[in-house]
């Protein structure tokens, strides 16, 4: 199992929560929401085999799961970085609000400061991480 289908299911649920939001969204149109559900579903029509595996592996062992799912999602937010810096310079060249630009760039400066600080303390901390991370936190979710 790659790390990319181990977060498909918890991906899914973040944008079940995002979608929820958008609906109290009063100045959204109506046709984005339905476009916006629309694609949602064309996306669990596409994934939908790594949805019910993962659905089965959070009901096997939820306590492995979620650890897989911490592994998962530090090996994405890498690729993340790398699409979301061009992405969001771009973005910020041609955005007209100054403040959303500025927030757009912080979010996106802490967060890369986060992450390589991350990465610095896994790598330097590895064995001890990932003991604790096998066994008391997978001990500690199955009480």
């Amino acid at each position: 199992m790659n790390f990319m289908e181990s977060i498909i299911f918890p991906l899914f649920l973040f944008w079940v929560i995002g979608l929820g939001y958008s609906f109290f969204r009063v100045e959204l149109e109506i046709y984005i929401k339905l476009f916006s559900i629309l694609i949602f579903f064309f996306f669990v029509y596409l994934f939908h085999d790594e949805l019910i595996l993962g659905f089965a592996r959070l009901k096997k062992s939820y306590s492995k799961e979620i650890v897989s799912w911490i592994y998962g999602f530090s090996k994405v937010s890498y690729f993340y970085l790398i699409l979301a810096w061009p992405l969001t310079l771009i973005r910020i060249f041609f955005s007209a609000a100054h403040s959303v630009s500025r927030l757009n760039l912080l979010i996106l400066i802490y967060f890369t400061i986060f992450y390589f600080s991350s990465s610095i303390i896994y790598s330097n901390f590895q064995l001890k991480i990932d003991h604790f991370l096998q066994n008391f936190l997978v001990q500690f979710l199955s009480i």
